[in-house]
């Protein structure tokens, strides 16, 4: 005579059973999604357009940057009239100058895609955001993600995606996570974007930046490595990270997230060493990559 299983053995089985055709998650889907301009003349920097007030104006996506800041002539021309009033601040200029800024809070912004988000705004007199490009700022990405988000900066497809999925990468390339360092030189405690790299071989710690359209080390990096600088130029008259104009170029490989990248970095004085960064990651490499960036933690997964 056969013998009949236990109720709860088949009710265990029924439950595998269950398990084993649920079909599978969907796959995660951004939210929303808004392009990435390479304008003329400016192959290394990454725009994007936003509507403040009754202008629209390019921004430049900066991860190197503590917060958002826009020229005070784009502020005039969103709003005609109106009087500049907030907090007391102050930011970097492109030329490493500190420039005074009013802060403006609760600053209502519209994405290409008819987003409307609000957020900080520092407005100042910035000679080379609004003068002679006519760029009407500059976003710092970590400032635009919102909780439970995360914010995709894929300079490789050129869009800049919102997601509500944790690891939206899937099988990019080569994915690698990056610790989040925070500066304790930044007034305002933004995080600064940082992970373990190598350049010529040596481990170094190497913030990303998308407002720099070159790879830089810092000088005490370069001495120790002996790394001298070319008589070379670099590939943009503008400093890298705020750092000095004069800065030269050296030979380098750089070792980023599991790539061989072989070319010229910029040797200069960085402003992060305070924060134990003595490298930074420039355009010249992020452009074939795209990058993660949550409250939390990122990744980074680039194009071999």
């Amino acid at each position: 005579m056969r013998r009949r299983l236990p109720a709860h053995v088949l009710l265990v089985g029924a439950g595998l059973l269950a398990c084993a055709i649920t079909p599978a998650a969907p796959p995660p889907k951004a939210i929303r999604q808004v392009p990435i301009v390479f304008l003329e003349g400016q192959p290394h920097r990454p725009f994007v357009e936003l509507r403040i007030g009754e202008s629209v104006g390019w921004f430049l996506l900066d991860t190197g940057a503590a917060g958002n800041v826009m020229s005070d002539w784009f502020f005039q021309a969103a709003f005609p009239g109106r009087k500049l009033e907030g907090g007391r601040g102050f930011a970097v200029d492109f030329a490493g100058v500190p420039i005074p800024t009013t802060v403006v809070r609760g600053m209502e912004v519209t994405w290409a895609d008819g987003h409307a988000q609000t957020v900080t705004m520092s407005v100042g007199p910035f000679s080379q955001v609004g003068d002679p490009d006519g760029l009407a700022g500059v976003l710092s990405p970590q400032r635009l993600i919102g909780q439970g988000e995360a914010l995709e900066l894929d300079f490789f497809g050129r869009a800049l995606r919102w997601w509500d999925h944790p690891r939206p990468h899937g099988a990019f390339y080569s994915v690698e996570d990056f610790t989040l360092l925070r500066c304790t030189a930044s007034t305002d405690g933004a995080p600064i974007f940082s992970w373990a790299t190598a350049v010529d071989g040596e481990p170094v710690w190497a913030m990303m930046d998308s407002g720099s359209p070159v790879t830089a080390v810092s000088n005490a990096h370069a001495a120790g490595q002996k790394l001298l600088p070319r008589s070379a130029p670099l590939p943009s008259g503008r400093g890298a990270s705020n750092a000095p104009l004069e800065a030269r170029a050296a030979a380098a490989e750089v070792q980023f997230a599991g790539i061989p990248w072989q070319g010229r970095v910029a040797v200069m004085k960085l402003p992060l060493l305070e924060c134990n960064t003595a490298a930074l990651i420039g355009m010249n490499i992020l452009r074939r990559c795209s990058v993660l960036l949550t409250p939390a933690w990122g990744s980074v997964a680039c194009a071999p």
